[in-house]
């Protein structure tokens, strides 16, 4: 079972090989400003780990109060229709002392 976390530079490695099967060039062009990006003021990236391999992110933006959205989203192609995108939309403060309320993004498909 996937465990959720609050993104660390440790995971890095895995979310930017996410981006490159994905063909998202901005954050392996950049690994130090990929790093600033995942953990400026207001954003939220998540982090779907499986025995400590990164399978998934997610990165909110967000307010701090009412607004937020989701700006990236990514399951690794091997993991995906396992319920792990839905499952990292779900931001809960007790996987990692977060102090905002839980945030759920529903999405359609």
């Amino acid at each position: 079972m996937p465990e959720y976390t609050r993104f660390v530079a440790a995971h890095l490695d895995g979310i930017l090989r996410l981006c490159t099967k994905e063909d998202w060039p901005s954050f392996p062009a950049d690994p130090a400003r990929a790093i600033r990006v995942l953990t400026a003021p207001g954003v939220t990236t998540v982090v779907a780990l499986d025995h400590g391999a990164v399978i998934g992110f997610a990165e909110l933006f967000s307010d701090g109060e009412l607004q937020a959205y989701l700006a990236n989203m990514v399951v690794d192609e091997t993991r995906r229709s396992q319920g792990i995108g839905r499952a990292i939309r779900v931001v809960d403060p007790s996987a990692a002392s977060w102090s905002h309320e839980p945030i759920s993004l529903p999405l359609t498909t």
